[in-house]
Order: structure tokens, then C-alpha cells, then sequence
């Protein structure tokens, strides 16, 4: 993602000119592999899952 520059591929915005987008998340019963798919989920409640979505710009309520 290094060759996308600020300013010329994407711009900031301020966070108070908007409302912030909220996200979930759900499990389907209809997974066909569900224990990966649920291991997948619990991993997006960790810590190590947190630090990853602060890196990319995601803030927990």
C-alpha cells in the first residue's frame, strides 16, 4: 500500500465532519467449514485482532 500517496490517492478526513460507520459482525449457521470460520471469529474479539484494526484506522466503541 506504499505507493498510494496522501493527498494525491486518498485524502483525511476530519472525524468530526462525519459520523463514524458502524460495523458487526455474525457467525452463519450455514458455514460450511464452521469451526474455521468460528475460530475466525474469536479471533476478532482478541487483542492481537484489536491492534490490527487500530493500526488500520478502526476504533472500538
Amino acid at each position: 500500500m506504499s505507493q498510494y500517496k496522501e493527498g494525491i490517492h486518498w485524502q483525511e478526513v476530519e472525524p468530526t465532519l462525519y459520523s463514524p460507520i458502524e460495523q458487526g459482525v455474525v457467525l452463519l449457521s450455514l458455514a460450511k467449514d464452521k469451526k474455521a470460520y468460528k475460530l475466525f471469529y474469536e479471533f476478532l474479539f482478541t487483542s492481537d485482532a484489536q491492534k490490527i484494526f487500530k493500526k488500520y484506522g478502526y476504533i472500538s466503541l
